[in-house]
């Protein structure tokens, strides 16, 4: 019977694979020697580089022989030879590494040599939610204070259900003020990293080569306003970002720098 794997990853379980399957996958670089793969959908789950024969260790060439010395020529007895003076030894001594500038998510998490070539942020249509209860709580208000006397009560009913909408409003603008200053979005030389959100936070970070297709979803208002939806597929993992502006920018700079 063939034997039957698990991958895990991101937190999910993708499966069951053959055995065919997995060395395809490592074969495309999607699953590398840290992956956790398992025989079991339950564990016990080990890093992919400990399958015996899933990774193919290449040779190691031997190392070339040393040239043979020169023989060397002896001084004749009758001229004494001169005793060289040992020249000074000099001490070189590393330079210090320069320490890394601390900033966001992106910039912490920068790979040696890895530099960041476009930045992405949320559009401001993010904040169309809040904006709807502030303007439901306006028209409660107006509707309110707008009635007459015999109405007085439904009048002041309107006012009170005006002042609960206006707090839900208000937890609604402060938790998307935080999502909107906490998300990046950022395309380096080697990845794209992608962050959303700072107590809920959603994030995907890929080499360049590994992303399999990023599409972008935009609508009519989209499309007038300059956002859409970004979503990036690899293979075993697919997420969608919302609201992110110039979602079309942003796949350019992705196929850009996707080497081929």
């Amino acid at each position: 019977m063939a034997a039957t794997w698990f991958v895990r990853g991101n937190g999910k379980v993708y499966g069951p694979l053959d055995s065919a399957k997995l060395k395809q996958l490592v074969a495309d670089g999607k699953i590398d020697q840290t992956t956790e793969v398992s025989q079991n959908q339950n564990g016990p789950w080990v890093p992919a580089g400990r399958v015996k024969g899933l990774f193919v260790q290449p040779p190691i060439a031997a190392d070339p022989a040393p040239p043979p010395r020169a023989p060397v020529a002896k001084a004749p007895s009758a001229i004494p030879t001169a005793v060289a003076s040992p020249a000074p030894s000099v001490v070189t001594t590393a330079a210090p590494p320069v320490a890394r500038k601390r900033g966001g998510y992106v910039d912490s998490n920068l790979l040696p040599n890895e530099q960041v070539v476009y930045r992405a942020h949320l559009h401001w249509f993010y904040f169309l939610r809040p904006l709807l209860w502030f303007a439901f709580a306006f028209f409660l208000f107006r509707t309110g204070i707008s009635m007459n006397a015999s109405e007085r009560d439904a009048g002041l009913g309107a006012i009170i259900l005006g002042v609960f909408v206006v707090l839900a409003g208000i937890v609604s603008a402060i938790s998307h003020a935080i999502t909107y200053k906490t998300s990046e979005f950022a395309v380096t030389n080697r990845r794209v990293i992608m962050k959303q959100g700072f107590i809920r936070r959603k994030t995907m970070e890929l080499m360049l080569g590994k992303v399999d297709s990023l599409a972008v979803d935009q609508g009519i208002v989209g499309r007038i306003f300059g956002f859409g939806t970004v979503r990036v597929a690899v293979a075993t993992e697919k997420q969608s970002f919302a609201f992110l502006a110039s979602p079309l920018e942003f796949r350019r700079q992705v196929q850009l720098h996707t080497p081929t």
